[in-house]
């Protein structure tokens, strides 16, 4: 019993190894650099094969296209100033999908059937029920990932909700970002608009947001904001779901420590 145990044990930490190679190859090949790193998330296997080797290919093309850090400070500064952590990673990730979706396909036109099989996995799984129109951030993500799958078929995509139009119009902005600088602040404007309308009147625009120090950062306690299990996971594996992965200036900006805020 102990060894049949044992080689059962043996064969799963393979399998794990050898998923993980395959994500991180997949992302330093997208990327063209073998210097990026990574925690492949190995629990996106469990749900969906193709989501789990898709979302590699997702951090290789945002390491190549655009500067993560970047992006990574933005959304520490965000939640500083009170962003919805989880809507946040919605609107952050609908949008930086929406930038690089098309363009890594144009260069890589064998990644399409994995981005197709991704977001009908996606579909399958967390909307056998439509969410209703007064839930903006679902609807949303529902109508771009059903946008995306039109243009991956080769269909005419679906008319636009009219409610939705002024949402999908930020989303389209998003992918035509041509810095990261424009990414970020179509994310910003995402947000306000489909999350916190009031955001910019009542906690402050995206040049406050970005205007926040490295040493404000670091004496903000952020356990008031992250739920336990991402807290207890550290920063570093937050900012790597949201954006595929971040910089140790990230990690250094939590020392569990006082709480601060605007």
């Amino acid at each position: 019993m102990f060894m049949n145990n044992y080689s059962e044990n043996m064969q799963i930490d393979d399998q794990r190894l050898e998923l993980e190679n395959r994500i991180r190859n997949l992302l330093w090949t997208v990327s063209g650099d073998y210097a990026q790193e990574m925690k492949p998330d190995i629990s996106l296997y469990r749900r969906s094969r193709p989501l789990a080797l898709y979302d590699g290919i997702k951090q290789g093309a945002l390491a190549k296209f655009y500067d993560k850090k970047y992006l990574g400070l933005y959304l520490l500064k965000k939640l500083y100033f009170g962003a919805d952590e989880q809507l946040l990673t919605k609107m952050a990730q609908l949008c930086i999908e929406e930038a690089i979706g098309d363009r890594i396909c144009l260069e890589r036109p064998g990644i399409r059937n994995m981005q197709r099989e991704a977001i009908l996995d996606i579909l399958d799984q967390e909307y056998l029920v439509i969410p209703g129109t007064g839930n903006i951030p679902e609807m949303l993500r529902l109508m771009v990932l059903r946008k995306r799958l039109d243009r991956l078929e080769h269909k005419k995509e679906a008319p636009v909700l009219s409610s939705m139009k002024k949402y999908m119009d930020l989303v389209k902005e998003a992918g035509n970002s041509q810095d990261t600088e424009a990414l970020a602040f179509a994310i910003d404007r995402l947000y306000n608009k489909a999350c916190e309308p009031d955001f910019e009147k009542e906690k402050g625009s995206f040049e406050q947001v970005m205007a926040v120090t490295m040493e404000e950062l670091s004496e903000f306690d952020w356990k008031d904001l992250l739920d336990e299990e991402l807290y207890e996971e550290s920063l570093e594996d937050y900012a790597q779901a949201a954006f595929g992965g971040c910089a140790e200036e990230l990690v250094q900006a939590v020392p569990r420590g006082r709480r601060a805020g605007p």
